[in-house]
């Protein structure tokens, strides 16, 4: 087996396989060039055990489908590797947004965006910037439907429903009527 041969052989999935479900672990992309090893992601879970020598742990299923976390590396350019770590509600809602960034001169820093929710984890109340800065806010109807939205501006979008409206597809979602005030 030549380099290139191995090379190509190491694109694939790790998955896990488990009752009810399946958890990508894992993801090698293609090489890019025939030699290259491709870009890596790994991904986890919320929700697993403590890890111990007696459980290998990335086999192990977390109570969250969605990814906690991200780790993506790039061979060859550290600059262009990355990770995120996205806290979820009991819905899978992300509760923050947590990534890495690479300044000019190589060195990595993070950055954290919030996302609040009502009680219920439904609706999706507010969203802060890194500067911990509001950049929008919501307010819903009792279907939860946006109704009114302000942007980071505090310019306000108002949106309203015809529930009644039956499009040609057969679809039962409501027909969306919006404007902007200042």
């Amino acid at each position: 087996m030549c380099h290139c041969d191995t090379v190509q052989a190491q694109v694939g999935r790790s998955l896990f396989v488990s009752t009810p479900g399946s958890f990508l672990v894992s993801d090698n992309d293609p090489t890019p060039d025939g030699t290259t090893v491709g870009k890596k992601t790994w991904y986890d879970h919320a929700g697993k055990p403590v890890k111990t020598n007696e459980v290998n742990y990335f086999e192990v299923e977390g109570t969250m489908r969605l990814p906690l976390c991200v780790a993506v590396t790039v061979p060859g350019n550290a600059a262009e590797s990355m990770f995120t770590w996205t806290p979820r509600n009991a819905l899978g809602g992300p509760t923050q947004g947590i990534t890495t960034w690479t300044d000019t001169n190589g060195n990595w820093s993070t950055r954290t965006n919030g996302f609040g929710y009502s009680a219920d984890n439904l609706d999706l109340l507010a969203v802060t910037n890194a500067f911990g800065k509001q950049v929008s806010s919501n307010l819903y109807t009792t279907a939860h439907l946006v109704a009114t939205n302000w942007n980071v501006l505090n310019e306000i979008t108002r949106y309203a429903y015809n529930v009644s409206v039956v499009r040609d597809t057969g679809s039962s979602e409501p027909e969306v009527c919006w404007g902007q005030g200042y």
